[in-house]
């Protein structure tokens, strides 16, 4: 178990089927934005370089863009989250966690 900040991690993360959930809510209303946090790496369920690129293609497809913040310090995949971001006009950001509601303001906007 980590702990930043009194939060608590623990367990996998199957961070697929949320993604595709949140392209799908996200694509009822073209040009929305769907802001992936991560404090890692997908370890459960659907992952890899061809499912995100499937991802992108399904966001693509729906209008949404996808931006990703990440956590400093973790494992988080950026390559293969980075494509994804950046084949839907999105943004990739790796911030200290202690910046975490400034950043997210940032990228909501």
């Amino acid at each position: 178990t980590q702990t930043i900040n009194n939060m608590h991690a623990y367990g996998c993360t199957s961070l697929g089927p949320a993604l595709l959930a949140s392209i799908e809510l996200a694509g009822r209303n073209r040009g929305s934005k769907v802001v992936l946090c991560t404090d890692g790496e997908a370890n459960q369920g659907l992952t890899g370089s061809k499912f995100y690129g499937e991802a992108a293609d399904f966001a693509k497809k729906k209008g949404v863009m996808i931006s990703i913040l990440s956590i400093k310090g973790d494992r988080c995949n950026l390559k293969e989250l980075g494509a994804l971001s950046m084949s839907t006009r999105g943004s990739v950001m790796k911030i200290d966690p202690n910046l975490l509601g400034t950043e997210f303001n940032k990228i909501s906007k």
